[in-house]
């Protein structure tokens, strides 16, 4: 099942298309979160946008449990970028190589459905 940055094999949220996430699309802290290679962008990007909206936070003066939320995601999202990486360095320079590859055209494809929403598609495809 897609989720932000990544897939979710939680039977349940599974089940119900993605719509049944128990811990709130927290997915860096869920051991059913397999993001791949081709979201380094997207996941490099949640890392500064959560890095934002904590010091967004201190400086609005929140309460402690906040920041520390915040403390956590960037940590989980960090240790998955990580893991990621080490298993990408441990490929032959081939099997990066085509990883990479790979990853390019799945992002195109990501940016081409954000650009031409599924239904879209269908209405072209009917005619």
């Amino acid at each position: 099942m897609a989720v932000p940055n990544g897939g979710c094999t939680e039977p349940s949220n599974v089940k119900a298309g993605g719509g049944h996430c128990r811990i709130r699309f927290q997915c860096a802290g869920c051991d059913f979160y397999e993001p791949d290679p081709s979201y380094r962008p997207a996941l490099e990007q949640t890392i500064a946008d959560l890095r934002a909206d904590r010091e967004t936070a201190v400086a609005m003066g929140v309460a402690d449990w906040v920041l520390a939320n915040f403390d956590h995601q960037l940590k989980a999202y960090t240790k998955v970028l990580a893991d990621m990486d080490e298993r990408v360095a441990g490929l032959s320079p081939q099997e990066r190589k085509a990883v990479e590859a790979a990853s390019k055209e799945l992002r195109k494809i990501r940016a081409a459905q954000a650009f031409f929403p599924s239904d879209t598609l269908e209405i072209r495809r009917a005619r």
